[in-house]
């Protein structure tokens, strides 16, 4: 997940994944649409310590913030290996790459995978989706897709590998769900919001 500036405005790349991002039906989070605070940082191996109000220590940096916002785009918090999006305030310090983000203590809550990065505090106003792996089902008009195991089946618009759709204005945008097409199929979707 990286984001881009691009002539005044900005992106954001999400990558979900089957095992917790696609495997039920999920929607961008409203973190993620419409941001509270624009610096966050990006996560793996998020554990079920890593929540709202937390002050978290970069374990080699030392640096400090508070965690204002998690975004989960694969994994699980329960099972240790959650990564998505931290947003986060009250930044002191520089975070590194790479460094165990901490909580009081040794106890080590999640792996930081970028350095401290920013967005606009505005709405999004389009969303880019890619196909990456498997089949996915995608809805953006408030309507909830479903995958081959669910009654009714296969709801929703067919994406297929290498595909690209853009969808645009908030609504549709807030409205958007998605799932893997065929159950726990891994499949992965990578969606780029734009600012």
């Amino acid at each position: 997940m990286v984001m881009f500036p691009v002539s005044g405005e900005a992106f954001i790349y999400l990558q979900y994944s089957g095992d917790g991002g696609l495997d039920a039906a999920n929607s961008i989070s409203p973190l993620i649409l419409n941001p509270r605070v624009n610096t966050y940082l990006h996560y793996t191996a998020g554990t079920s310590n890593l929540t709202v109000g937390k002050n978290i220590i970069g374990g080699t940096s030392s640096a400090t913030a508070n965690i204002n916002g998690v975004v989960i785009t694969s994994g699980t918090l329960a099972g240790g290996d959650a990564a998505g999006i931290i947003f986060i305030t009250n930044i002191t310090g520089t975070w590194a790459s790479g460094e165990n983000i901490t909580i009081s203590g040794p106890t080590t809550i999640g792996v930081a995978r970028s350095a401290v990065m920013s967005v606009p505090m505005i709405p999004a106003k389009t969303a880019l989706l890619q196909c990456e792996t498997n089949n996915v089902r995608i809805c953006w008009s408030g309507y909830t897709p479903t995958n081959s195991a669910a009654t009714p089946a296969n709801q929703g618009v067919l994406m297929q590998p290498i595909e690209n759709i853009e969808i645009n204005g908030w609504n549709n945008i807030s409205n958007l769900k998605f799932i893997n097409a065929v159950s726990t199929s891994n499949g992965v979707l990578n969606i780029i919001v734009g600012y």
